[in-house]
């Protein structure tokens, strides 16, 4: 059946990840006029993430009777496209979804790399596979590359004005690597007489397993942002500090929602010296023979940003995930 704008059926099927699947899901309905049905790929219920941090058998049972409730209902309805957020949570789950919508198109994306989460097993069974990680991409032809987004609220940030903080950071921290780093980068920047800016996301798992090994984690939040939170600390602030896993090539969320912004980014990776978007005056790459902190002057200086960051906002990113034409650009 055609995709003709009245007609896209599209069901959902991904990890709900702070507010960015749900900046997904209201783009396509928002500018490609696409009815849109959501399932969380894993249960949302907090007794489910504990079984399934102890390994239990019963979270294994829990999940696929989840799954299989989902695709009994629409195994009834049509769906022109199934699309995927992360698969690796069920596995081979996958195949029965397949075989129930048998009509609908079956796209995965991922924005971890396979180092993270071995997603190679199950991507016969769509049809397209986009992943952020270009290593990846080089390595297996079955992936397609396609780079991360900014929504618009963060475009809409390039207004001039006051800025209250030299730098910021809101992220999250899953090891102790990233809490170290942003400990030495902010003690650098109180020495340095910078206004930082820090929000630090860790799991109250995480807190509790580093307080039992000795290591009382703070100035920690348990909570995410709101968006508009999010969105008012990038106002706030000249640059922003980006400090991506090493198990990854791929650019991080922040990468293009600060430069979206007209925010200056200061990153540990080196392979965005490369990108058609990247400006000396914008973007400051740390470590290597540049040290480990940013030189002042390039917070000083005028930032000149790239034409090349309008190919990175988030209607361009569903138009190329869908394969759908942007209104008015025609096939």
């Amino acid at each position: 059946m055609s995709e003709g704008v009245a007609q896209r059926r599209v069901l959902v099927v991904g990890r709900d990840y702070f507010f960015y699947t749900q900046e997904i899901i209201s783009e396509m309905r928002r500018t490609f006029g696409a009815h849109i049905t959501f399932v969380p790929i894993t249960p949302p219920r907090l007794v489910w993430r504990i079984l399934e941090l102890l390994g239990s058998g019963i979270a294994i049972r829990w999940l696929e009777r989840y799954h299989h409730s989902f695709i009994r209902r629409f195994s009834k309805e049509r769906f022109d496209v199934v699309l995927f957020i992360q698969v690796h949570q069920i596995g081979h789950l996958v195949r029965i979804y397949r075989e129930a919508l048998s009509g609908a198109r079956f796209v995965l994306y991922y924005w971890d790399s396979l180092r993270t989460h071995d997603y190679l097993p199950y991507v016969g069974y769509f049809d397209q596979v986009f992943s952020f990680d270009p290593q990846d991409v080089g390595k297996h032809p079955e992936l397609r590359y396609l780079p991360l987004f900014y929504a618009t609220r963060f475009r809409e940030l390039r207004a001039p004005g006051r800025r209250s903080w030299d730098l910021a950071f809101v992220g999250v921290a899953s090891s102790m690597r990233r809490y170290e780093q942003l400990a030495a980068f902010e003690d650098w920047a109180r020495h340095s007489g910078l206004r930082f800016n820090k929000y630090l996301v860790v799991s109250p798992i995480f807190f509790l397993r580093m307080l039992l090994r000795g290591r009382r984690l703070r100035s920690v939040h348990f909570r995410w942002l709101a968006p508009e939170q999010v969105v008012d600390i990038y106002r706030s602030a000249v640059a922003i500090v980006d400090l991506p896993n090493n198990s990854q090539s791929g650019f991080t969320m922040r990468t293009f929602e600060a430069l979206g912004a007209h925010r200056k980014l200061i990153t540990t990776n080196e392979a965005i010296l490369k990108e058609d978007f990247h400006t000396r005056e914008s973007i400051y790459v740390i470590g290597g023979s540049h040290g480990d902190f940013p030189d002042l002057s390039f917070l000083e200086s005028e930032p000149v940003f790239s034409p090349a960051l309008e190919g990175y906002c988030i209607r361009k990113w569903v138009s190329a995930l869908m394969g759908w034409a942007l209104p008015g650009e025609g096939r």
